[in-house]
């Protein structure tokens, strides 16, 4: 699509799924823009998350509002500023905020994270010093504060938030039990260090926990659940204190 003076792109919700995301669910279409703001922002990345699922879905998660028919898709960005009437952006700073997917958007500024200009866009913001790294610091480091003698269990601790509460549950001290489905992402955990590396859908899975468990000369006290707040150790009930979902 060429653009168009005045307009912008921007990707739409066009169809509520019916099961697995299709790419016809997903449309694009022209806008126009607000002109009337003091930043004009030209989004570079976002962050596709898990989250995104519950926005289209008549229920689940109700801590954010969820997309209807027609509703413009929004997610966590990284923008550089092109225009700016404020004196406090200039041109060429990075901005961090939850944008609507459009290839411009005017803004004002409020809620987004200021980067200096770079030639090199500060990606960390969008993961480790970002939403997902928030997460995992909140529920390890605010919430379940391991000490030296707990064990910790970390369910798909390959993914964004699970691979940051796992090193955050290590470096205080604890004993670390990690899984994960897929088996590179089984060889990627042992690669950075993890010991106890579980496959939770195999067979022996909840055997193994407990050979782990009994091994151990502490309890398991904290569980660090993925995002979707499945419940990850049904096998290991009685060892558990609380559960903490990241």
């Amino acid at each position: 699509m060429t653009p168009v003076a005045g307009l912008v792109e921007q990707l739409f919700l066009r169809r509520m799924p019916q099961g697995p995301l299709q790419p016809d669910d997903i449309g694009l279409r022209s806008a126009a823009i607000d002109r009337r703001k003091s930043l004009r922002l030209e989004p570079h990345y976002f962050s596709v998350d898990p989250y995104m699922r519950n926005r289209m879905q008549p229920e689940g998660y109700d801590y954010i509002a969820r997309w209807q028919t027609g509703s413009v898709l929004s997610g966590w960005a990284l923008a550089r500023v092109g225009e700016s009437q404020s004196p406090m952006w200039q041109r060429g700073d990075w901005a961090l905020g939850h944008l609507p997917m459009q290839t411009m958007v005017e803004h004002d500024g409020a809620g987004l994270i200021r980067y200096p200009a770079s030639a090199e866009p500060p990606l960390a913001g969008l993961h480790p010093l970002g939403m997902t790294g928030f997460t995992a610091w909140l529920g390890v480091c605010r919430i379940g504060r391991p000490l030296a003698s707990d064990t910790v269990l970390v369910g798909a601790a390959a993914g964004a938030v699970g691979s940051l509460a796992a090193q955050w549950a290590r470096r205080a001290g604890a004993q670390v039990i990690v899984t994960a489905g897929r088996r590179e992402k089984r060889e990627w955990l042992k690669a950075v260090g993890f010991e106890h590396v579980l496959d939770h859908r195999a067979p022996d899975y909840a055997e193994r926990l407990r050979e782990i468990y009994l091994m151990a000369s502490r309890s398991i006290s904290r569980v660090s659940a993925d995002r979707r707040s499945r419940s990850p150790t049904p096998s290991c009930a009685p060892a558990v204190e609380w559960c903490c979902a990241g």
